[in-house]
């Protein structure tokens, strides 16, 4: 637990870690070595791994310049906070549950807009009657 964050980091990265029939490939190890130099280790390298918090991990997250990339750095802190609790690095996996804010930046709308057709308001969620008897739900729109 006296070690630093950028030894939990380098562990994370290290290649004698995983196993060797599943390595990652190189497209992801650079992607996570990358996402590791430039938003992990400024916030946490310096500190000893029982020191780090979830607002250190917020942190590193809300570096993130784009919600895209802020789920990447996410989803690596899961992995890393994961990989430092089975390496003995870290005791709590509470530091996972971080998410990517955008804190005044602005944020690209997802998907089209819903716009009202000729007066018409949109319905979401109406249950497909025609796959009665299966335990599926479908999601479509429906004018009214």
């Amino acid at each position: 637990m006296l070690r630093s964050g950028g030894e939990l980091i380098a562990y994370y990265l290290s290649d004698d870690r995983r196993p060797a029939e599943r390595p990652w490939s190189r497209k992801h190890a650079d992607t996570q070595r990358d996402l590791g130099t430039r938003h992990l280790e400024p916030v946490i390298g310096h500190l000893a791994c029982q020191d780090i918090r979830v607002a250190d991990m917020q942190a590193a997250v809300n570096t993130a310049p784009t919600a895209k990339e802020g789920k990447r750095v996410r989803a690596m802190i899961s992995a890393l906070v994961s990989a430092g609790i089975s390496g003995g690095y870290l005791t709590s996996d509470r530091l996972k549950g971080v998410h990517w804010q955008a804190r005044g930046r602005p944020v690209a709308r997802q998907g089209p807009p819903l716009r009202p057709v000729r007066g018409r308001r949109p319905q979401i969620a109406r249950r497909d009657r025609s796959r009665e008897g299966t335990d599926r739900r479908l999601m479509h729109i429906r004018l009214i």
